[in-house]
């Protein structure tokens, strides 16, 4: 059996199962059978300088790759250079002299005759088949592997969308040296003045202090990270520092608003405003509305001897004040109104997704006082095995206080809108 006829069987095949393939699957076995005769030449011309022995393994090896005069001409190639190269060789089968290597002794035989090597070449190229697969179209998604299609890539790092803080810009900020903050606040007024006669006692007034103390809280954030992170992946440091502020940011936002005041919270906007109350109006106000919500709370703030500034809404209910409408259908803004709707009797609308739908703050923030003892700042450090382990660690942090003298407390009011409209509606 020949060795097509062995390669066959292994493959589990005969030359009639063969006939029957389709072009893929023959020009695959093919080409599989190609490579491993090719390899098995390699491999003899590796190992052996018997000129006997490279002869028979050619012969084996490329029978039926080539044509006949082919074979002929390169086993007389071979045939030749083995017998000088034996000669070359004593009887102890230690080398006499030099021994040309087998790549050498074939570049001596071509450079001899290369008229007859150029005829073997040609000849093979000839004889030998080198089909894998199929001709079809040329895709790029079957065609290419990798990067081979032109790519670029967007230098914009995109990053999760936030809220912006914004109740720094609103409130009383200033900055401290000091752990604690103390402030003193006038309480309990006694007597009254009054108008009085010629030679008559003047009435007496008097108050009191007391001494109030805030302590100043620290807000914190850490991102731990490899050296080779840092320094391989570009914009890693800075998106990494601008995360750390962005979020300590937020929280500083969220603790001015919401702080409850206990532990390590800073007191909030919310703990310290009074709820909003109808007083004279309530049950006053035909089909009440957003505006008149804030109007009214506008009202409350003054009867309280503060001037109301801004109010702060969710961009939901500020967009259903937007889209008031008539019976008929035609928009309506109310009198009092700029003609956009983002003042409301002299009152600034901020909105923000850190008020909650459905509620409203109304006052004046210059009353609530927020002292920065550090500014958010970032340091890197090790610890534990932080060093031997390559890793680095980003912390981020600050230190501030936030209060609002109890006499101050209404100047803020708060409360929800379904709530008020409901107070103020018309029985």
């Amino acid at each position: 059996m020949n060795e097509w006829n062995s390669f066959l069987t292994e493959k589990g095949h005969t030359k009639e199962t063969f006939a029957a393939l389709d072009a893929d699957k023959m020009a695959e076995l093919t080409s599989e059978f190609q490579t491993k005769q090719l390899d098995a030449v390699k491999d003899a011309v590796s190992k052996s300088l018997k000129a006997d022995d490279v002869t028979k393994q050619i012969e084996e090896g490329i029978k039926g790759l080539v044509n006949q005069k082919a074979i002929d001409d390169l086993i007389a190639i071979v045939k030749s250079q083995g017998e000088t190269l034996t000669k070359m060789k004593n009887k102890d089968g230690v080398q006499a002299e030099k021994v040309q290597s087998i790549s050498q002794a074939f570049k001596s035989a071509i450079e001899a005759d290369k008229e007859a090597f150029n005829s073997i070449k040609d000849n093979m190229n000839a004889g030998l088949s080198t089909t894998t697969k199929a001709a079809g179209t040329i895709l790029v998604s079957t065609n290419t592997t990798g990067r081979v299609a032109s790519y670029e890539r967007d230098a914009d790092r995109s990053k999760v969308q936030r809220r912006n803080p914004f109740l720094l810009e609103l409130v009383n900020v200033s900055s401290t040296n000091a752990a604690n903050i103390t402030y003193v606040e006038q309480v309990s007024p006694d007597g009254a003045p009054a108008m009085t006669a010629e030679g008559v006692i003047k009435p007496l007034i008097d108050f009191d202090y007391i001494e109030r103390t805030a302590a100043v809280k620290k807000m914190t954030a850490a991102a731990k990270m490899s050296k080779e992170m840092m320094d391989d992946v570009e914009g890693f440091v800075s998106d990494t520092e601008d995360e750390l502020i962005e979020r300590l940011e937020l929280l500083f936002d969220e603790q001015i608003l919401s702080g409850t005041g206990t532990g390590t919270d800073l007191i909030g906007i919310e703990v310290n405003a009074v709820p909003f109350a109808a007083g004279s109006l309530a049950l006053s106000v035909e089909q009440a509305n957003n505006f008149d919500v804030i109007r009214v709370a506008s009202n409350q703030i003054r009867l309280n001897n503060f001037d109301a500034t801004v109010a702060l809404v969710n961009p939901s209910d500020a967009a259903q004040m937007d889209l008031t409408k008539a019976t008929d259908g035609h928009y309506v803004m109310p009198p009092f109104t700029s003609a956009d709707g983002t003042v409301i009797k002299g009152i600034r609308i901020i909105e923000n997704n850190g008020i909650t739908a459905g509620d409203f703050i109304v006052g004046d923030l210059s009353r609530f006082k927020v002292k920065v003892r550090e500014t958010l700042n970032i340091s890197y450090g090790h610890s534990d095995n932080d060093f031997r382990l390559n890793l680095l660690t980003a912390l981020c942090e600050g230190r501030a206080v936030a209060y609002i003298p109890t006499n101050y407390f209404g100047a803020i009011v708060k409360g929800t809108f379904t709530a008020a409209k409901a107070a103020l509606e018309t029985a």
